[in-house]
């Protein structure tokens, strides 16, 4: 509930800079622990990677929370950390067993459906879903398991990303 200032040097500088922090919160994503905070009298929330932050002294002053501002809402609906890049697609996936039982549980969508495909041991998974870097990510994490049928965009963005490590995997080290 107080104000602190610290050095905090952005990813993409070379020097750090000092700011006055308004702390809001703390998450943990992906190995990494970020402070939710807005800086001196601003209005508005970000966020700030704690290892990037170096000589922080406490202050006298309270916190200063954004009009209105309520940290669940800031995680959960506005999806902070989604690193959105557009907006809400139509997913279509060709997916293993395994994986097929897995998202049974743990849904991308509540439009979400999975069908197995005639034929073939795999299934169709058809979701909405919001269009983020974190989803391409997940996608490609999940290698020959999964296979991005729609949108097309997508797909060849998967299929570049796949001839780019072929490529790269088939010269001599």
């Amino acid at each position: 509930g107080q104000r602190f200032q610290a050095d905090y040097r952005s990813a993409n500088a070379d020097a750090p800079r000092r700011y006055t922090f308004n702390p809001l919160g703390l998450v943990y994503r992906e190995g990494v622990v970020y402070l939710v905070a807005s800086l001196w009298d601003y209005g508005d929330a970000r966020h700030f990677a704690l290892h990037r932050m170096s000589k922080a002294e406490l202050m006298t002053e309270a916190a200063i929370a954004p009009k209105g501002f309520d940290f669940e809402r800031y995680i959960r609906e506005e999806k902070a950390f989604e690193f959105p890049l557009g907006t809400d697609i139509k997913l279509e996936l060709r997916v293993d067993g395994w994986l097929a039982r897995h998202l049974e549980e743990s849904r991308l969508s509540t439009d979400q459906a999975i069908n197995p495909i005639r034929g073939s041991e795999h299934f169709r998974l058809v979701a909405t879903v919001r269009d983020t870097d974190r989803l391409f990510w997940w996608l490609r994490s999940l290698g020959t398991s999964i296979e991005v049928i729609k949108p097309a965009g997508l797909r060849r963005k998967m299929a570049a990303e796949a001839n780019g490590l072929s490529a790269m995997y088939g010269r001599r080290a």
